[in-house]
């Protein structure tokens, strides 16, 4: 097989060393064969390619000194470095916070959550790492002496300028090279590439001269509609903490690109940074409308949806003495983002056995009132002498006491039993007016909802004749 041919293989199957290893040899035998050269270069920028848009770590360095600011106090709601006020969402308290006071996301992103403390000389400890990445590459020293290449040779060559450029870039971290390189390579071009135009914007955003970045994105865009520039020239926006215009800018691309995940996802981030959950888990689900099993939007919306359910989880705590499964399941329905359909029947059905359930809890209250005031009357009867009164008042006691009875057994999820008690009361109150009969024990999933509607129904009827009768 020519070994050409196979360091291409290996290349495309990302076995990066057995590809450096090959072209290795190959360039012992013949240095000046330009294959095999352009794909060693490319495996080894491979090895520690990062993408630009995802990863951008902000050291200490760059909080503390960044003179790119407008404003030391912001309006709120237009910065990301001022902690948000969770505008039109659930309230976030139980939510663990980052250090700036927002929310922490449900998606772990580098830079944002990394829990390292960087000293102030240092830019980023990623920047550093990389560029002493191509001593590993062979013992003897760097695969390219950048100090010898004569980048305006380069330039001219498309062919090569761009490998070049990516290995300088990526794996040497030679920005200032780089961006001469990225410079002469789009004059060589008479400035038509749009290419060359976005890593002019990548050279000056990683020297911190992000107005010059937005100049060379802005450009990029006006000679080529292209995702990436969008996603750049976003970047740069937040990095001068303009969160406001970088969803601008997305949305505009959205009108290029509809459906395109990276910008419905850069927008869900921003809104998130900015407290304001309710829009990004909109655009997150915007998001699985077109990528079903994108996981960060899946992660981002079953943590929102979890920590509002949080408050729901507290009110049954609250309510019951014992807390009950299926009451406890309102949080794991709530917590559902998918299947909205069915989770929201279950979210309803549970919400209103609380309901009945706190119904219950008022009516034990003030029938164990009536109950107490029934007794003292009848004992005043008594001693009066008014056998016949006393009786009717002791017949109301039993009564109540039933009704007392029936609601202690809801709340024990005894649905048979409530309902033969509520029937046995129903034959004293309306003995020739009885229309609701018990029905025995089933394992069918709808039956708890079935009889949590016929107990609501029967117990609506045997409170009205309770009250009638007294």
């Amino acid at each position: 097989m020519d070994p050409l041919f196979l360091a291409y293989s290996c290349y495309r199957r990302k076995k990066y060393q057995e590809c450096t290893d090959i072209c290795t040899e190959l360039l012992e035998k013949n240095p000046y064969d330009q294959a095999s050269w352009t794909l060693k270069t490319r495996a080894l920028t491979a090895q520690v390619y990062v993408d630009e848009v995802d990863v951008d770590e902000e050291g200490i360095a760059e909080m503390l000194m960044d003179d790119n600011s407008i404003a030391q106090v912001s309006r709120p709601g237009t910065s990301l470095k001022q902690p948000g006020t969770g505008h039109g969402g659930p309230s976030q308290g139980v939510r663990p916070m980052s250090q700036s006071g927002r929310p922490l996301s449900g998606f772990t992103r580098p830079g944002t959550q990394a829990h390292t403390a960087r000293p102030v000389t240092s830019a980023s400890g990623r920047y550093v790492r990389l560029g002493t990445a191509s001593m590993l590459s062979t013992p003897d020293g760097p695969f390219i002496n950048l100090g010898r290449l004569n980048f305006t040779k380069y330039a001219s060559r498309q062919n090569l300028a761009k490998s070049l450029f990516e290995y300088i870039f990526h794996h040497e971290n030679d920005v200032r090279n780089a961006l001469e390189l990225a410079a002469l390579a789009t004059e060589a071009c008479q400035f038509k590439d749009w290419w060359w135009k976005v890593q002019l914007a990548k050279c000056y955003y990683r020297l911190g001269m992000f107005r010059d970045s937005e100049q060379q994105l802005k450009s990029a865009l006006k000679q080529q509609d292209m995702v990436d520039p969008y996603l750049y020239l976003c970047k740069v926006y937040l990095r001068l903490d303009q969160p406001l215009t970088a969803v601008e800018v997305y949305k505009q691309g959205l009108d290029k690109f509809q459906g395109e995940t990276t910008l419905l996802t850069g927008i869900a981030r921003i809104y998130e940074g900015l407290n304001e959950m309710e829009n990004a888990v909109k655009f997150y689900k915007d998001v699985l409308m077109y990528d079903s099993m994108h996981v960060e939007a899946i992660a981002c919306i079953a943590t929102h949806h979890f920590y509002r359910s949080t408050r729901s989880s507290t009110e049954i705590l609250q309510i019951f003495t014992e807390p009950t499964p299926v009451s406890d399941n309102i949080a794991m329905a709530e917590s559902a983002p998918i299947n909205d359909g069915i989770v929201m029947d279950d979210t309803v059905l549970l919400r209103k056995h609380l309901l009945i359930h706190d119904r219950a809890v008022q009516q034990i209250i003030v029938l164990d009132r009536y109950i107490e005031r029934v007794k003292e009357k009848a004992v005043h009867q008594v001693q009066r002498g008014n056998k016949s009164r006393a009786l009717h008042l002791l017949n109301r006691k039993s009564v109540a006491i039933g009704l007392k009875n029936t609601y202690r057994q809801f709340r024990l999820r005894k649905w048979y039993q409530s309902q033969v008690l509520v029937v046995s009361m129903l034959s004293t109150l309306r003995p020739n007016q009885v229309t609701v009969q018990p029905t025995e024990p089933d394992t069918n999933p709808g039956y708890e909802g079935q009889q949590m509607e016929l107990f609501a129904k029967s117990q609506m009827v045997a409170q009205c004749s309770f009250d009638r009768a007294v």
